[in-house]
């Protein structure tokens, strides 16, 4: 043995690298388990690949199995209802608990395990805090019912810090919140899915509070003033999610710039943007002071008035450090057609413009860009390496092979880029700049819906500019009376 491997640190290093839920694309097979198994039979590395095999857990059911099989007919399990012949004894859980100690992150899914009820009625044998999962960091649990909620204690160790869960309506969610409100106070990554009538604003509010140490939550239904006001003096509150379409319901009196100190990340999925949805967020944007957002994502199921957004966006530049944030997701998944109302003019992203450190942007929103904002983008966004603009559907793109100039020149970070074109007049961008610049980062170009009338030429003048390029996607690739070549492979 090599003396190295007696240095402690070494093998878990070593066994890191192996993955359990490793799947080999294609063919479905488990590429590290059969490793890890081995790595378990050798004495040096045992302790490290029991651990990492034992890591994370989809079921219960495997700690079940390490019982004494004359307990429950546990190998009949999947065929027929759990059932235990006798009560367990101390000495009956040692297996259980030699695996159950090395568990720090467990999905408990109800769909699949059925008989949950059965099984947290066997770990009351066990007594009070003899936690079948002692070292647990992370738990995620999809119910069917509500029952087990309250035997959830004797499963959760006092090293939880991360929960999410499905709340289903009934009194015994309430129970539950109080539960794990009064035991586990130090969470600090909160993930709960309810909708409106499944848990009371008042009772979920009082819940949030609960916890001092706080860093994320992610929610997908309303909270009260009081337990935002909570949050945004929370010291090392990181990172909020609201799922939710109507955020009307959020609170709107809240004051301005004296809140989120230590935001880093916030994002508002399925927004509708009818009413005073879009009005909630941004208040809820300009409650910030200064924070430090490095990312801020927000997706639409239905347009808001450009307007509204552009008001966003103002805030956004206003109350957040403008040299922290470099992500920002602007996205619209529906396939409305937007209306004159609903396209912002270049004036209005101007403010996103006064974010220079930017890396990632996704612009997935009905826009009427033209040549000049993609210099504009280009200039201000010197550190981009991701940019997805939407098609503007409706209306024939504006944008021209031109544009691809300014990125060239001014984004050498770019390898990634999403826009759609009127490429239907091929520039000879060699000539026209000359010397013309050589970009070697960009490697993806995704051209859907672009027009594109002459394949080969575009390809060529595309290659003059990114010589490294190695995809070119275009969904629509001829235009009226050109040739049949998709500048896909014309480009290779």
């Amino acid at each position: 043995m090599h003396r190295a491997l007696e240095i402690p640190e070494i093998p878990p290093m070593i066994v890191s690298h192996f993955d359990p839920d490793n799947y080999e694309l294609g063919s479905g097979e488990n590429v590290d388990s059969p490793t890890l198994a081995a790595l378990a039979r050798c004495r040096v590395f045992h302790e490290a690949a029991v651990n990492q095999l034992w890591k994370k857990q989809e079921t219960l059911v495997n700690l079940i199995r390490c019982l004494p099989e004359d307990i429950s007919n546990i190998k009949d399990f999947e065929e027929s209802d759990l059932v235990f012949h006798r009560p367990p004894i101390p000495s009956d859980w040692e297996r259980a608990d030699y695996y159950g100690r090395r568990v720090k992150i467990c999905t408990i899914d109800e769909v699949l395990l059925h008989d949950l009820a059965a099984v947290m009625k066997l770990l009351r044998y066990r007594g009070a805090n003899n936690y079948l999962l002692p070292n647990l960091v992370e738990l995620h649990w999809v119910p069917t019912f509500t029952d087990a909620l309250l035997d959830i204690d004797r499963v959760l160790g006092p090293r939880l810090s991360h929960l999410s869960m499905i709340l289903l309506s009934g009194k015994l969610v309430e129970q539950f919140l109080a539960t794990i409100s009064r035991t586990r106070p130090s969470l600090t990554s909160i993930q709960l899915q309810a909708n409106i009538d499944s848990v009371d604003v008042v009772i979920l509010s009082r819940f949030v509070c609960a916890f001092p140490t706080l860093a994320s939550l992610h929610l997908t239904s309303a909270i009260d003033a009081d337990a935002i006001l909570h949050l945004g003096k929370l010291g090392g509150f990181k990172s909020l999610t609201f799922d939710m379409s109507d955020a009307s319901v959020l609170p709107g009196g809240l004051p301005r710039g004296q809140l989120f100190q230590d935001l880093s990340a916030f994002a508002f999925t399925g927004l509708s943007g009818e009413g005073l949805s879009l009005d909630r967020v941004t208040r809820l944007v300009q409650s910030s002071g200064r924070s430090p957002l490095t990312s801020f994502k927000i997706d639409f199921i239905s347009l808001p008035s450009a307007t509204s957004l552009e008001a966003l966006f103002c805030a956004l530049s206003e109350h957040c450090s403008r040299d922290a944030l470099h992500t920002i997701e602007i996205t619209f998944s529906s396939i409305q057609i937007p209306d004159t109302k609903s396209l912002v003019s270049s004036r209005g992203w101007t403010h996103l413009l006064l974010f220079p450190n930017l890396s990632s942007v996704q612009l997935l929103y009905p826009y009427r860009f033209d040549n000049e904002d993609m210099h504009a983008m280009a200039t201000a966004w010197p550190k981009l390496e991701a940019l997805e603009l939407m098609s503007p559907r409706q209306n024939d793109p504006s944008i021209t092979l031109r544009a691809l100039l300014s990125f060239a020149k001014h984004c050498p970070k770019l390898e990634s880029l999403q826009i759609c074109l009127d490429a239907r007049a091929v520039p000879s961008l060699a000539l026209d700049d000359d010397p013309y610049p050589l970009h070697p980062a960009l490697r993806r170009l995704f051209m859907e819906e672009s027009l594109i009338t002459h394949a080969k030429a575009v390809a060529a003048s595309i290659s003059c500019l990114f010589p490294n390029i190695s995809f070119v996607h275009s969904s629509d690739p001829v235009g009226p009376g050109g040739d049949d070549d998709d500048p896909e492979f014309a480009a290779q």
